[in-house]
């Protein structure tokens, strides 16, 4: 990945450039992103190969379930603020027959 990166910095070919009015934090992360995701993948992959089987499962089956209930508690709480707005409004359609 480094060697990829170096020729990508040296020729620019296909390479995107960081923008202007970025930060220049943002493009020192920028050039070494894919770098830093194979470090951070590399390390986590040692830890979990030093660990119990079934701790590593466990871990895996805490994220993956962690992921659908947070986003359920937004839904819910989105559903909750959306009915609270409606029923301020106070729209009614008065139909007779």
């Amino acid at each position: 990945m480094k060697m990829l990166e170096s020729n990508n910095n040296n020729n620019n070919e296909g390479a995107a450039a960081p923008s202007s009015d970025w930060n220049e934090w943002e493009k020192k992360i920028f050039t070494h992103y894919h770098e830093g995701v194979c470090d951070s993948m590399e390390l986590l992959q040692s830890y979990l190969m030093n660990t119990r089987p079934s701790l590593a499962l466990g871990a895996l089956v805490l994220l993956a379930m962690s992921v659908p209930f947070s986003s359920s508690v937004v839904m819910v709480n989105a559903l909750k603020v959306a009915r609270g707005l409606l029923a301020g409004c106070h729209v009614s359609i008065d139909i007779d027959f």
